[in-house]
């Protein structure tokens, strides 16, 4: 699971230095909400990281979850992370554009998809991308930090 969380990592700073470079608004838009989902797929993959080392079943999409489900045990790592969640740090703001990303406009309809009907949204309007480098560099940090503690135990 390490292995893909670092990859999903790549992946994100790949995309953040093609976003860099593209002149083009619509390749810049599309290029910088990959970034975001990469990196919240990594996140995910770490909290599934995180419940093997502990040889627990979780699966869930946030921290908070996971220690929600959890109430008769204390995971530092989790307990670290769902406290970040809850104090709108990093991972709450990932997890929030994520879910700008994935949802769809107001008003679009539920049935058939008219392709002639659909609108492109800029969710990423007020996102930059050095905001989610930092994402990143501050997840980078977290992993860090966090898998040199584990490797001491």
């Amino acid at each position: 699971m390490q292995a893909q969380v670092n990859e999903k990592l790549y992946f994100a700073r790949w995309l953040l230095d093609q976003a860099d470079q593209s002149a083009e608004q619509g390749a810049r838009t599309a290029l910088l909400q990959s970034a975001v989902l990469q990196l919240a797929i990594g996140y995910r993959c770490y909290l599934r990281e995180i419940a093997e080392r502990q040889r627990l079943e979780i699966s869930a999409d946030t921290a908070f979850a996971a220690a929600a489900r959890l109430s008769d045990r204390v995971i530092p790592e989790l307990s670290e992370l769902a406290a970040l969640e809850q104090a709108d740090a990093w991972p709450a703001r990932l997890l929030a554009a994520r879910d700008d990303i994935l949802e769809p406009s107001p008003g679009a309809s539920r049935g058939a998809i008219d392709a002639q009907a659909i609108q492109l949204t800029d969710v990423t309007r007020a996102l930059a991308p050095e905001q989610v480098r930092q994402w990143l560099s501050a997840f980078q940090r977290l992993l860090e930090g966090q898998r040199e503690q584990a490797q001491e135990w």
